[in-house]
Parts: structure tokens; C-alpha cells; sequence
């Protein structure tokens, strides 16, 4: 977590179900403490490999299982396909879909 109150997430390598699920019990306890301590959570997440779409649908159903009220997410894409798949998974105005980590960043500040 970045001093402003962003968490920074990387998302490298494709993953199966049971990895997704790991992840998400290791993030809990860094989405409370943004939670404590800047009253939501603001992330700011790097894709760099497009998933499965069975593995994309478990993580956009295990994200909107952590997701509340004033929450943000800013996906920083590498690849024409991560566009394309996320921005048919997560289509709100809480997620914003940006090719420039600085953009990103500053629309989770905005």
C-alpha cells in the first residue's frame, strides 16, 4: 500500500481458480487496513496476462464479494486482449481502464 492509501496490485503469469482464491484470503487483510485507515479502498491494478475466461469470471466474482460503497478500482492494461476482456467484466463506474499507471493513479485520487 502507497503512502496516498493505493494498493498496488500486479497480476503476472495465469492462474487457476484455487491461486485466485489464495490471493484474495491474502489481500483481506490489506483491504481492512485501507479500509481503517482511508475509509475505502483504492487499487490501482496492473494486468499483465490475459486469464482465462473461466479464471477472469472467478476473480471479477471474487472481487465484487470484497467490494464496497466508495471503493475504486484502475486497471492498467498491457494488451489490446486485457481491454477487451476486462472491460467486458467490469463494466462501472467504479473501474476505470487506462494504459498510463500516472492516469490511473490520479483518477483513484480524483
Amino acid at each position: 500500500m502507497a503512502e496516498d492509501g493505493i494498493l498496488e496490485i500486479v497480476i503476472r503469469g495465469f492462474w487457476k481458480e484455487a491461486q485466485v482464491d489464495r490471493f484474495f484470503v491474502a489481500i483481506l487483510p490489506l483491504y481492512q487496513d485501507c479500509r481503517l485507515r482511508f475509509q475505502c479502498v483504492r487499487a490501482l491494478i496492473r494486468v499483465e496476462v490475459v486469464q482465462s475466461p473461466a479464471v477472469a469470471l472467478h476473480v471479477r466474482d471474487r472481487a465484487m464479494d470484497l467490494k464496497q460503497p466508495g471503493d475504486r478500482n484502475a486497471f492498467v492494461i498491457a494488451s489490446f486482449l486485457s481491454k477487451l476482456q476486462i472491460k467486458r467484466l467490469a463494466s462501472r463506474d467504479d473501474f476505470g481502464l487506462f494504459t498510463d499507471a500516472a492516469v490511473a493513479r490520479d483518477w483513484l485520487l480524483a
